[in-house]
């Protein structure tokens, strides 16, 4: 009877549809993805949504694992910079260094770039690795050298001795003594030459390093003189300065960065030189998205 209805329901022009659960038999509805399944995932253009790992690869990016969020973001990846060091940054971050990238989710370890120090040039100190110290032209000191260790003594035309780089001594018109070379009494055969403050320390710490919105430069110095502040970029562009007041103990500043309205300090790699008197230290700063 059954079939005879069937056959008569298509005579007559009409559909027949099968009962409800023979529709889902037959075509099961997709289920959405649990939400112990959604993880990060980071995307060509370096933006981070919430998907499953099938949706993620769908689209060309990298999964971070069921989870995972986007706050704060893991679209970072380990990238070995020319300078030396390896530092968390986006690829394109990375690749406007030059860098190597290694891939989102890839962690720096200590083995895994060439880790840099000072090198000293005739104006100044950079930090390098040995190879691209050597290349330019430089002296390196390695990780634990200073960059107050690349001055020297210069004797002046009329005695005087300074403890300064190597071009300061130059400009001055005076005769540069070397590296590692100090001013004393003794110094330029002049019994009346003043003896600089060359073993005097200023200690220096940076933090948060990286940093992504405030960073702060805390100091000691050996003098109560005022201090002068740089943040300058691989470029030797200076990009953000200030000047603290003299005082006796600790000093710091805050220099806001990264994410800070108005900063002019945006991601990169970054030197911190801070100058009191006669007294200077440097530290390497990363910036982070």
């Amino acid at each position: 009877m059954a079939l005879f209805l069937v056959l008569v329901a298509l005579s007559a022009g009409h559909v027949v549809a099968t009962s409800p659960t023979d529709a889902q038999a037959a075509s099961p509805p997709a289920r959405p993805a649990s939400p112990s399944a959604i993880g990060a995932c980071c995307l060509p253009d370096e933006s981070c949504v919430l998907l499953d790992e099938l949706d993620c690869g769908a689209q060309g990016g990298e999964f971070a694992g069921e989870g995972t969020s986007c706050s704060p973001t893991p679209c970072l990846g380990a990238c070995c910079v020319p300078t030396g060091g390896c530092d968390m940054l986006t690829e394109s971050e990375c690749a406007s260094q030059d860098g190597d990238f290694f891939g989102y989710f890839f962690e720096c370890n200590p083995v895994l770039c060439d880790w840099g120090g000072v090198c000293c040039f005739p104006e100044g100190c950079q930090w390098l690795v040995n190879d691209a110290c050597g290349g330019a032209g430089g002296y390196y000191l390695g990780a634990e050298g200073r960059c107050e260790w690349c001055r020297g003594a210069c004797c002046l035309p009329d005695g005087t001795c300074l403890w300064v780089f190597e071009a300061e001594c130059d400009a001055e018109g005076g005769a540069f003594e070397g590296l590692f070379s100090e001013c004393s009494p003794e110094s330029c055969a002049s019994a009346d030459v003043p003896e600089t403050r060359a073993g005097a320390a200023l200690t220096l710490r940076i933090f948060p390093n990286p940093a992504r919105s405030r960073v702060t430069v805390a100091f000691r110095a050996p003098s109560a003189a005022p201090a002068r502040i740089q943040v300058v970029d691989s470029s030797g562009r200076i990009a953000w300065r200030s000047s603290v007041e003299g005082g006796i103990g600790s000093r710091e500043a805050t220099v806001p960065v990264g994410a800070e309205s108005e900063s002019s300090v945006p991601a990169g790699v970054y030197y911190v030189l801070v100058s009191v008197g006669e007294a200077h230290a440097s530290g390497r700063l990363v910036v982070n998205r």
